[in-house]
């Protein structure tokens, strides 16, 4: 998750929009059920474009390709190991050969495998500055948006890459269950901030984007909810975004995020 809070940072963007699980002591069973989007029932991941996730990257001194990576080193042992090599470390104080050599296919295919998933179906780099500069802003939602039912009958993207079984389950379980931001960090940041009422969609370019609630729509959509409720800005309806002073299109002061 370090790449993300560098992100909010570096952009002054409030870390709780569009942001996956964070991963604490105690809280590793969501780690572990990580999954992408499009296996948690979104159609798609949505993010920046390559030039700027790359410059983000460089701004995260951990991020490195090349970097060892444990949990993908323990899935990968996980995948692999069979009872006969168990009985050989039984016996012998290691593991034979056969399965090092295996642990270590394995792993390779999961890094490039993550990899691969960290590539966005979708690239939109006017959404995405929209939820940085916009998508904890109380008076805009208020404004502009519509809290309702979001109709979950068409393909739903999401604004980050994988999410955690275990914290869906959460919400299968109890669909009314507080969200996590606010289970956690009751007395921290602003107290009206709607995402932790309800999930948050923005809809561009013709697509439903979920920007905040990724976990709870999950949810809905895996029990096939004909829709959630929740706030939504329709950007295509308004004519696109407001710039980072919040002027809408047509507003003599009015700056394209397109050109910021």
């Amino acid at each position: 998750m370090s790449l993300l809070w560098k992100k909010a940072a570096a952009f002054q963007i409030d870390p709780r929009q569009g942001m996956a699980w964070h991963v604490e002591p105690g809280e590793e069973n969501y780690a572990r059920s990580a999954k992408h989007v499009r296996d948690a029932g979104f159609a798609g991941h949505v993010d920046h474009d390559a030039d700027t996730r790359a410059e983000y990257a460089g701004m995260d001194e951990d991020h490195d390709e090349d970097k060892f990576d444990e949990d993908l080193y323990d899935q990968a042992h996980e995948n692999v190991v069979q009872s006969r090599d168990q009985r050989h470390y039984d016996e012998h104080g290691e593991f034979p050969q056969s399965y090092d050599d295996r642990k270590d296919d394995e792993y390779y295919r999961l890094k490039d495998q993550k990899a691969r998933e960290d590539e966005p179906d979708h690239e939109d780099n006017a959404l995405m500055n929209f939820v940085g500069n916009h998508g904890t802003n109380t008076a805009h939602w208020h404004q502009h948006g519509e809290y309702g039912a979001v109709n979950l009958q068409q393909p739903v993207y999401a604004t980050q890459s994988h999410v955690s079984q275990a914290h869906i389950d959460k919400y299968l379980h109890d669909p009314n269950a507080m969200s996590h931001h606010r289970t956690k960090y009751q007395n921290a940041g602003n107290s009206d901030y709607l995402g932790d009422g309800a999930p948050m969609f923005v809809t561009h370019q013709g697509r439903l984007h979920t920007t905040e609630g990724h976990h709870r729509t999950a949810a809905a959509l895996q029990r096939g909810d004909s829709h959630i409720m929740g706030w939504h800005y329709d950007a295509d309806k308004h004519g696109g975004f407001p710039d980072e002073d919040g002027n809408m299109p047509g507003h003599p002061d009015y700056y394209d995020p397109n050109e910021w």
